[in-house]
C-alpha cells in the first residue's frame, strides 16, 4: 500500500507547497523583525546623540562624561593618535576645556547609524564645533566622528571613537597675491 496516494494525486505536492510557504513566511517575518530592531537601534542612538549635544551645548560637561563607556575596552582617537584610553581621561580633558573656554557649541549633521548587533551600533557623523574663551576669542572646528556605541545599563555610550578635523579655509590677507 502506497502512502503517497492517501490524499489523492496532489497530496504530496500540497504538503510541499504548504511547507515552502511556511518557511517563506518565517523568513519574511524574521527579516521584518530584524528591520524593526535595526530601526529601534537607529532611533535610540540618534536620541542619545541628541542628548549628548544638549549636554555639551548646555555647558554641563559633567553630564557629558556618562556618554563615554566606563569600560577597559574604551579608547578614542583624534587626528591619528590615541588621545583617551578611559572615561576618566575624557573627564580630565573636559575639565581642562572648561577652564579654558567659556562656551561650547556643537552641531551634528549627516548622521549614519549602522546597527551591528543587539546593543551595538556604528555611527558616522559630521560636526561643527565652536568654543569661545572668556576674552571672546573663538575657535571653530569641523570634521567627522566615527564611533562604536554600545547600550549599557539602558543608555547608549561611546565605546570607541575617532574624531578627525579638517582645516578651515584661510581668508586671504592684504598683500597676498
Amino acid at each position: 500500500m502506497s502512502r503517497t496516494n492517501e490524499a489523492g494525486p496532489w497530496g504530496l505536492g500540497r504538503r510541499l507547497t504548504v511547507m515552502i510557504l511556511a518557511v517563506a513566511l518565517v523568513a519574511v517575518a524574521g527579516a521584518e523583525g530584524r528591520a524593526a530592531a535595526a530601526d529601534e537601534v537607529d532611533s535610540a542612538v540618534r536620541a542619545a546623540l541628541e542628548r549628548f549635544v544638549e549636554a555639551v551645548n548646555s555647558g554641563d560637561l559633567e553630564a557629558v562624561i556618562p556618554f563615554y563607556a566606563e569600560d577597559r575596552s574604551f579608547f578614542w582617537i583624534e587626528d591619528g593618535a590615541v588621545r583617551y584610553r578611559s572615561q576618566e581621561e575624557v573627564a580630565e580633558a573636559y575639565a581642562g576645556l572648561e577652564e579654558t573656554f567659556e562656551s561650547f557649541r556643537i552641531g551634528l549633521h549627516d548622521m549614519r547609524v549602522v546597527p551591528l548587533a543587539a546593543g551595538a551600533a556604528s555611527v558616522g557623523v559630521l560636526f561643527h564645533q565652536e568654543m569661545t574663551t572668556a576674552s571672546g576669542s573663538r575657535i571653530e572646528l569641523e570634521g567627522a566622528i566615527l564611533a562604536t556605541m554600545v547600550e549599557r545599563d539602558g543608555a547608549w555610550k561611546f565605546l570607541t571613537g575617532h574624531t578627525s578635523t579638517r582645516p578651515r579655509p584661510v581668508a586671504a590677507t592684504a598683500g597676498d597675491g
